[in-house]
């Protein structure tokens, strides 16, 4: 039970890809498609073949326009939920078996509108079932095998980028001082940069961690984290990791990879600071500076 619930927790990535998303789009709509008027289940080899052709093509354009809103359309109303931080296969799991009951229960509404005499009926329930009967195996197979693909992939790239890597920090000049100010100029933090951990974002304000006393001190400015960026690009050592991070490379010592991609530790910060999807895979030993 222990290494199910585990393997539920195990980090994933939803792909905002567009291009992924139509594949996947296309490919499950042809799926139920050429299964349904293939093999003919659920009765369906009753029907006449111009009968099956036209309800199979039918549930399989469901198919595909309900998918299209699940992946489209649900992750811009619900974008909170869809964060690559939080997200799992239990979550991606979830997901996908709400896709299935929404794509049980409109092929089922179509069943019972539908004119043709010659459609056998079923309860919605019914549907459901041979949704999941038909679906759930090769889902949940096809998830094993990606996230076990996608772990190894990038813990290889990730081994590569530590034999290469020389762990030793450039030092840095003691008297090197960042000087950060607010978007409207009023208010302006001054420190030094070998003292600086990471930058992280809260909305319309800006969060400058600074390590003092072997702690870390918290400073905050309105501005964007965009806007602090722009000031700090002169800074090889400062890095823009993700869209909420810029962090200082002197502090980070590992880089690890998994299935959601890659993420970054430092004995200084109690978390770890994710990497987008987005930063380029050349310059990921970039990000360790020790």
């Amino acid at each position: 039970m222990v290494d199910i619930l585990a393997w539920f927790a195990r980090p994933y990535y939803f792909n905002f890809s567009n291009t992924y998303r139509l594949k996947t789009t296309v490919c499950v709509g042809l799926f139920v498609f050429l299964f349904l008027y293939v093999f003919r289940p659920f009765n369906l080899s009753i029907l006449h073949i111009n009968d099956a052709l036209e309800y199979t093509i039918a549930l399989g354009c469901i198919s595909f326009l309900v998918v299209l809103v699940f992946l489209f359309i649900i992750p811009i109303i619900f974008k909170n939920y869809f964060t690559d931080e939080k997200w799992n296969i239990g979550k991606n799991l979830f997901f996908t078996l709400n896709c299935f009951i929404a794509i049980s229960f409109f092929c089922w509404l179509y069943s019972l509108l539908s004119k043709n005499q010659n459609i056998p009926t079923a309860s919605v329930f019914h549907f459901i079932y041979y949704a999941l009967a038909v679906g759930t195996f090769p889902l949940v197979l096809f998830y094993i095998i990606d996230e076990k693909i996608s772990r190894k992939k990038r813990q290889k790239i990730v081994a590569k980028i530590k034999e290469e890597k020389s762990f030793i920090s450039k030092p840095t000049p003691k008297n090197t001082t960042l000087v950060l100010s607010s978007k409207n100029k009023k208010e302006k933090l001054t420190i030094h940069l070998n003292e600086l951990v990471y930058i992280t974002s809260e909305g319309n304000y800006t969060c400058i961690y600074t390590k003092e006393n072997d702690k870390l001190k918290e400073s905050i400015l309105r501005n964007t984290l965009t806007n602090i960026s722009k000031d700090l690009e002169l800074y090889s050592s400062l890095i823009r990791c993700h869209k909420s991070y810029i962090i200082n490379t002197n502090h980070i010592i590992d880089i690890q990879g998994n299935a959601r991609g890659y993420i970054l530790k430092s004995s200084d910060i109690p978390f770890d600071i994710p990497v987008s999807r987005s930063f380029p895979k050349s310059l990921l030993k970039n990000l360790i500076g020790k």
